[in-house]
């Protein structure tokens, strides 16, 4: 299948290493599509790992930067600073002034998404940020619907405790920058695996197998984007959340379940994704074989 991969590159660093892995891994990647908060500056920053990467004819497209109705500098970490450039607009942590020098098309993510998704049998849509260009474009093409299957991270089938309080529903940070594009999106029919928050949470890039790709020079701009990181967030070791769901389309590392999943849109259940007998059809991630995850992924990077 054609793969799409729908990205809100730019803040976590775990959408770089996804992004690298697809490249590395010469996947058949169509193109790739940036979501939330400046898509344009998203887009740029995708084409300058490829430019590094010598792969300058990736296909990058901007799509949505505002969710449906969430307000997101409302949902941002209070200790994480925002920065805006003169026109007011917001600045991802890992973009640069200097990634502006890369041409992006005029057409739109949604465009791109439908138009590939009516030209081929089945498309993979690898979605690792919210889902907003995904849930415009099946709203604008809804015979798109039965043509795609989505990968996505996203979402938290699992109750976790994230800071030694008692175990509890846990909005999850994709989901909850747009949770009515979510529900857009798990209401369409679609053939959807949810790869979640509890089957990522404990998947940490070690400081070795970080030094190894160093070395290897995997990627000439990696360096820069994990130092912006690491002063963003005031952590040292990124977590793999988006990787594990780019390697389950080509591996059995995760075990998924049949699930009935809804996504919460009030109250304190808002971007909640819960189960229940008047859910959608979801195949849910339960369970990580770390070690088939592991060979694939570091093996496909230090090629």
């Amino acid at each position: 299948m054609k793969i799409i991969l729908d990205t809100d590159i730019g803040t976590d660093i775990d959408d770089a290493f996804a992004l690298l892995y697809l490249l590395k891994k010469r996947a058949d990647l169509a193109g790739v599509t940036t979501v939330f908060r400046n898509a344009k500056r998203r887009a740029k920053l995708c084409k300058a790992i490829a430019h590094s990467m010598q792969i300058p004819a990736l296909q990058v497209y901007a799509g949505i930067d505002k969710p449906f109705v969430q307000e997101p500098e409302k949902i941002e970490p209070p200790q994480c600073k925002q920065d805006y450039d003169a026109e007011g607009n917001y600045i991802p942590p890992q973009c640069s002034d200097k990634f502006e020098v890369y041409e992006i098309p005029q057409t739109n993510a949604t465009e791109f998404i439908i138009k590939t998704c009516r030209k081929a049998e089945k498309t993979e849509i690898l979605s690792i940020g919210a889902l907003t260009n995904v849930a415009t474009a099946i709203r604008i093409a809804p015979d798109i619907v039965p043509k795609i299957r989505l990968t996505m991270m996203g979402g938290c089938f699992k109750k976790l405790s994230l800071g030694g309080e008692a175990e509890h529903e846990v909005a999850e940070w994709n989901i909850l920058c747009d949770p009515e594009a979510a529900h857009i999106v798990f209401s369409s029919g679609m053939e959807i695996r949810m790869v979640g928050l509890d089957v990522t949470l404990d998947c940490t890039l070690s400081k070795e197998n970080f030094e190894k790709i160093r070395e290897l020079k995997v990627c000439p701009v990696l360096d820069e984007l994990m130092q912006k990181w690491a002063a963003y967030y005031q952590r040292e070791l990124p977590v793999l959340f988006d990787p594990v769901a780019a390697v389950s389309i080509f591996t059995d590392c995760l075990t998924f379940k049949k699930k009935k999943m809804r996504i919460g849109l009030s109250g304190k259940r808002r971007g909640v994704t819960y189960e229940t007998r008047s859910g959608y059809n979801v195949e849910v991630a339960v369970e990580r074989d770390d070690k088939k995850f592991c060979e694939e992924f570091f093996s496909v990077l230090q090629r």
